[in-house]
């Protein structure tokens, strides 16, 4: 049987009556979470009506006082009239950027951290209170009197001569690169005299005629042989051996046609390079040895030479920069090499009778014949040699020439030519040279390291006497960054890239001029600094004339000397060192405003000033150039939001009534006609029941 209508209209309603019921107490649900959001908004402007800044005063030209409101960076690097401090309550560390931290860790005194970051050295005073510079030759030649036959001892850049029998001569260099000392037995059949001179890049020069010199095993020896029919066994370890002098030096002393000499190079993968002298003998015994030689020797044990880079095999070895002025396209392609990246931005195809070259960030291609291979190219690895003939097709097409010979000189080193570099072998059309600076350095290796940059690219000062010519640092040249260690930088010399050059840090920094920022390098210090003035010299192209590494980020204040910035940082390197440490503020938190209150008001940090260059405890309650006061602003803000977000909740809290309002009315019509269906229902029953009794 079916339902009657009235049974049919019932169901309906009942549930008609359940929805309203569940809409209605949505609705109440959504009422109590309005008066919870209206409390949240109440509490949000009582926040707003504790909020502080504070500030630091400064003294116009008028005589008159302005209040700035203050960052950690305003009051601790720059801005303000005094220099403030900010370190921890936990451990009392000293709050400092990474790059900071970065420096300290990487300088050994405070002379030389402020040196790196004020780009200032103090002239030296006399007790008279008179500046006095001694006049040093550049390349000083020692004359020591030679010693009888005892041992010798050598720190860096010392000289001494020893005369050498049949008894055995130890040769102790003390504090070498790799720690620890290296130790060497030398002894003479014919009684001769010797001079060894220890050199700042960690070379040992043994000058001298009919020596035997025997290495203590596995140290990596590093030597520069000068004389005739000497004998070296280096025993173990990967050492490098240089005969006549060094490939990558220039106008050194340390140079003599060397023949008849003996070299037996042990067990490690060596080095071995005659650079001036023949008829010498050469075995490379074990390991993976190299040699760079362009006279007549007899050789066994070698597995590397120029010579044996006759073909292209898309890999590149070694590069040997020649007669083009391209040192800074060598050093850029070694620094990409460095990282095993070379086919990821170079291809070179045999095609038989030529190559084809492709730069495949850029996708220029060119075609390569064994006739555009000139004896001014670079020799080496067959690689570079087409590739670089390569690249200088492709220039000459935008009126470059590599030979010197017209007005647009690839070889004067130009912005220009640093800009086409990055052109084709990184595609990107951006180049700036700027300042040398150890903070900019460090952090730029750092990337190098971990892949976010393909290169790092740094040059040597602009004069022969800013530079070393006895160490390979020549002037105005390139060099790529192969590691860098607390102590150490090591670089390489397109002159010949499998020989490195290592230098103690404060030697490194002063000889080098300028850091070549290619492509992803630039764009690296474009997103991580702001550029605006500073130390840095022009981009390459018109737009970007303006564009500089700003110095103030860590530098000290705009208006600070030279001098005065070097106090500066002398001061934040003894606060660290007093302090124990640093900690790191997030490079977001540097420059906002609500960090630096937020820590002191929180208990986290307290603030202390310099006074008469010693640190003395401030606060923000007891300085008379500082204040914190109620932020105006954003109370102004949080009113205007007040209003317009409890106006918002009243709309929504007035809607839900009149919804709820509704509801109840509907619900009290359907219990009414649903009462009316009961009873109409219990008659109809009531009726048939009596019909049939």
């Amino acid at each position: 049987m079916g339902l009657s209508s009235s049974q049919a209209r019932l169901l309906n309603l009942t549930a008609r009556m359940h929805q309203i019921e569940y809409k209605a107490a949505r609705l109440e649900a959504q009422k109590l979470q309005m008066a919870n959001e209206s409390k949240r908004v109440y509490e949000d402007y009582l926040n707003a009506l504790d909020a502080t800044k504070i500030q630091y005063k400064s003294l116009n030209t008028d005589g008159s006082v302005t209040y700035h409101d203050a960052s950690y960076y305003d009051l601790c690097f720059g801005s303000s009239s005094e220099q403030y401090g900010l370190f921890s309550v936990e451990n009392g560390f000293m709050y400092v950027p990474q790059a900071i931290k970065t420096a300290y860790e990487n300088s050994d005194s405070a002379e030389e951290f402020a040196s790196a970051l004020s780009n200032y050295t103090p002239p030296a005073v006399s007790d008279q209170n008179t500046t006095v510079t001694p006049t040093v030759p550049s390349n000083p030649t020692p004359t020591p009197t030679p010693s009888s036959n005892t041992n010798i001892i050598l720190n860096m850049n010392d000289t001494k001569s020893a005369a050498i029998s049949s008894s055995p001569v130890t040769l102790t260099l003390k504090d070498t690169f790799n720690g620890g000392d290296y130790s060497y037995t030398i002894t003479s059949d014919s009684n001769q005299n010797a001079t060894f001179t220890y050199l700042k890049n960690g070379r040992l020069v043994i000058k001298g005629d009919n020596l035997s010199i025997t290495a203590s095993a596995s140290q990596a020896d590093d030597i520069i042989l000068l004389g005739n029919n000497n004998t070296v066994n280096t025993a173990d370890g990967n050492d490098k051996i240089r005969i006549g002098g060094a490939q990558d030096s220039s106008y050194s002393s340390h140079e003599q046609q060397s023949s008849g000499n003996k070299i037996f190079a042990g067990s490690g993968n060596d080095y071995i390079q005659v650079y001036k002298g023949s008829n010498n003998t050469i075995s490379g015994e074990g390991g993976t040895d190299t040699l760079l030689s362009y006279t007549s020797n007899t050789v066994s044990g070698i597995e590397k030479t120029v010579s044996s880079y006759n073909s292209t095999d898309g890999n590149l070895d070694w590069i040997m920069q020649r007669y083009y002025g391209d040192c800074q396209f060598l050093s850029l392609v070694n620094s990409i090499n460095n990282k095993g990246q070379f086919r990821n931005y170079f291809s070179i195809t045999d095609n038989g009778s030529n190559w084809t070259v492709k730069f495949i960030k850029s996708g220029a291609t060119t075609t390569v014949y064994p006739s555009d291979i000139t004896s001014d190219a670079s020799i080496g690895d067959k690689d570079i040699s087409v590739l670089e003939a390569g690249f200088k097709k492709l220039i000459s097409a935008e009126g470059y020439n590599m030979n010197g010979t017209n007005t647009d000189d690839y070889s004067t080193g130009d912005s220009k030519n640093f800009h086409i570099v990055s052109k084709y072998v990184l595609g990107i059309d951006n180049c700036v040279t700027v300042g040398f600076n150890q903070i900019l350095f460090n952090d730029l290796w750092a990337q190098y390291q971990n892949g976010t940059v393909s290169n790092l690219v740094i040059g040597t000062k602009q004069s022969e006497t800013e530079v070393d010519h006895d160490l390979g640092i020549m002037e105005q040249h390139a060099y790529s960054v192969i590691n860098v260690t607390s102590d150490t930088v090591t670089v390489v010399n397109p002159h010949d890239n499998k020989d490195s050059i290592t230098l103690k840090k404060a030697d490194f920094y002063n000889f080098f001029g300028s850091i070549i920022l290619y492509g992803d390098s630039y764009d690296y210090v474009n997103s991580n600094y702001k550029i605006t003035n500073g130390i840095a010299s022009s981009a390459p192209n018109s737009s970007d004339n303006e564009i500089y590494i700003q110095t103030n980020y860590v530098f000290g204040a705009e208006t600070m000397t030279s001098a005065q910035k070097y106090q500066y940082f002398i001061n934040i390197y003894n606060a660290i060192k007093s302090a124990g440490g640093c900690e790191i503020v997030p490079d977001n938190m540097i420059q906002n405003k609500d960090w630096l209150v937020n820590v002191i008001n929180g208990g986290f940090g307290y603030l202390k000033m310099v006074s008469k260059n010693e640190w003395v405890d401030t606060s923000v309650a007891t300085n008379t150039s500082l204040q914190e006061i109620s932020d105006e602003v954003l109370l102004k803000k949080a009113e205007a939001k007040y209003e317009a977000d409890m106006k918002r909740i009243d709309l929504k809290d007035r809607k839900y009534d009149t919804d709820l309002a509704a509801f109840d009315a509907e619900r009290n019509a359907i219990k009414q006609e649903m009462e009316t269906l009961k009873t109409v229902a219990k008659d109809n029953v009531e009726r048939t029941f009596r019909l049939f009794s």
